[in-house]
């Protein structure tokens, strides 16, 4: 096989998509390694003082003893039996359910918030949930509080209500209903037993 030579005109159109090429893996790679633009802000800020974040005026002088932190979410008549992380409420992983940011811990008498997909492992048996069923929060020491589904309830997507501190005391369980993004969620709340 032989190959013929390239004029200049053809040489310079190898060489600007040689560079173009070049460019556009450049730009790609220095895209893929950035951090992830952050989406605008829907929830309370996470460290907003009307949710007794920690250093903040509702909790200083006057807070509330120290409550251990959840570890673990059980509701045995649905098969959920799920580690529990912190969360930051935008990200959910695999296989964990999140503690929402600025919401209560369990026992610490206000409303408490946990989500989850909604996939087997995970948050799946929500949708089987029952009034009268049993929520058992375990918690770092060892200790378990333990709530009843008072309530199952659908909210838009957008429903920040829910974010809310209450006077008493709440766990609100939350899964979304699809894999749209914007379809409404599944709340389950439980009041203690």
């Amino acid at each position: 096989m032989r190959f013929r030579r390239l004029s200049a005109p053809q040489w310079g159109a190898v060489i600007a998509i040689v560079a173009a090429l070049v460019a556009g893996g450049v730009a790609a790679g220095v895209l893929l390694t950035q951090p992830a633009a952050q989406p605008p802000v829907t929830g309370p800020p996470l460290n907003n003082p009307g949710v007794g974040a920690i250093g903040s005026p509702a909790s200083s002088a006057s807070a509330a003893p120290v409550v251990p932190v959840t570890v673990r979410l059980l509701v045995p008549t649905v098969g959920i039996d799920i580690p529990v992380i912190q969360g930051d409420g935008v990200h959910i992983p695999l296989f964990e359910a999140m503690h929402y940011p600025g919401t209560a811990q369990p026992g610490a008498g206000s409303s408490s918030l946990f989500y989850a997909h909604g996939q087997k492992g995970m948050f799946y048996g929500l949708y089987s949930a029952k009034l009268g069923d049993e929520i058992r929060a375990v918690r770092a020491d060892g200790s378990v509080v333990r709530y009843t589904v008072h309530s199952i309830v659908q909210v838009p997507w957008n429903d920040l209500s829910v974010l809310k501190p209450t006077p008493y005391e709440q766990i609100i369980l939350l899964t979304c209903t699809s894999y749209d993004p914007y379809t409404p969620r599944l709340l389950i709340i439980g009041t203690p037993s």
